[in-house]
């Protein structure tokens, strides 16, 4: 089977029984066939598992392994380690793709010798039911990985998300590339898998639903988060300055510190509600950011 398959799809899940059916139903649908799917539950106490064992019957390419609770990362880092696929997408277990998903992603990245492949994305809000695309603000075609990179940095034209994009799979195993245990663990692997990739192909077809809901990882932000966001921003300044190219994306990494300074800002007034220490761990914040 693993000179068959040309995509991994890896799906973490926990406790996503409301949204998992659409999701199967999506995967299910493809029009690109050589793929495989490794889900990987991790430790759900609803009846996900359940769900996704009477729906995976019918289909031989669907593997399914379960693990204790320890995190998304883990749950990726796992599946990485059974896909046998020359490319991974990594699709969240409470959102949904189009039917064209894999087969458009895949030849973006066979036709142009891409190793990452991108589209555009929709966020669909669950509560009042609104939608908008959150495009790539690129236009179709090629792109060197430095020319990304600079756009990747500033989180604005092209995104960290994992869920949008396929890697090809040897950037893992040549980089030796671990995805953290972490919230903001796509940034840390993301700039990681972009920097190491000759090319990448982006598509401004609308091919993924992201939907955000209460439930949602990054719904809310918190101390405890953007602890994560913090480490996430400072591997950033540390990988490319071991790489020797840091002065060529400075004045983007300044941009995205001030965002993060405004989101620490907002984040320790509303989840502080005594305001103790909130200039303290604010400097704490801007020294870490600006040092």
């Amino acid at each position: 089977m693993s000179n068959e398959v040309k995509i991994s799809i890896i799906v973490p899940i926990f406790n996503s029984e409301a949204f998992l059916l659409d999701l199967l139903d999506s995967i299910a649908s493809q029009t690109f066939r050589s793929f495989e799917v490794i889900f990987v539950d991790d430790g759900s106490t609803d009846s996900s598992l359940q769900i996704l064992k009477r729906y995976s019957q019918k289909f031989s390419n669907w593997k399914i392994f379960k693990i204790s609770h320890q995190g998304v990362g883990a749950a990726r880092n796992f599946g990485l380690k059974h896909a046998c696929g020359e490319f991974i997408s990594f699709v969240d277990s409470d959102d949904k793709i189009d039917p064209d998903f894999l087969n458009t992603l895949y030849y973006s990245a066979i036709n142009s010798g891409a190793d990452i492949a991108v589209c555009n994305y929709k966020i669909f809000y669950l509560g009042p039911n609104l939608s908008f695309i959150n495009w790539v603000r690129l236009n179709t075609g090629v792109y060197a990985s430095d020319v990304i990179i600079k756009h990747l940095i500033t989180d604005v034209r092209v995104h960290f998300w994992f869920f949008n994009k396929i890697f090809k799979r040897e950037l893992f195993i040549s980089n030796k590339i671990e995805i953290p245990n972490m919230c903001f663990e796509d940034m840390i692997a993301v700039l990681q898998l972009f920097y190491f990739a000759k090319k990448v192909s982006v598509s401004s077809r609308v091919l993924y639903r992201y939907n955000k809901h209460n439930k949602s990882l990054l719904s809310k932000m918190n101390e405890k988060k953007m602890e994560d966001y913090l480490k996430a921003f400072t591997f950033l300044k540390s990988f490319l300055i071991s790489k020797g190219v840091f002065h060529k994306y400075r004045v983007r990494h300044l941009i995205l510190g001030f965002r993060v300074v405004f989101i620490a800002l907002r984040v320790l007034i509303f989840d502080d509600f005594k305001f103790r220490g909130l200039f303290r761990k604010l400097k704490n914040v801007y020294k870490k950011i600006f040092s």
